[in-house]
């Protein structure tokens, strides 16, 4: 079975692929398709979900991190 900090490692290297094939704006608003997928039965899941719609940024993608 994968372990959370692998799915966020697994998670975070998609959004970087996304970044670079399709820059910022888009790869910010892509991920929040598959984000809630990703965090799916992790603790502070909830977290994760509520805040899917707030991502518009590399950065802010990054922060909803911090919380773990």
């Amino acid at each position: 079975m994968i372990s959370n900090e692998e799915k966020i490692q697994v998670l975070k290297e998609h959004f970087e692929l996304l970044l670079e094939d399709k820059g910022e704006y888009t790869a910010t608003r892509e991920i929040r398709k598959f984000l809630a997928w990703y965090v799916k039965g992790m603790p502070n899941a909830h977290i994760f979900k509520e805040k899917i719609n707030t991502i518009s940024s590399r950065q802010s993608f990054y922060d909803i991190f911090e919380l773990n």
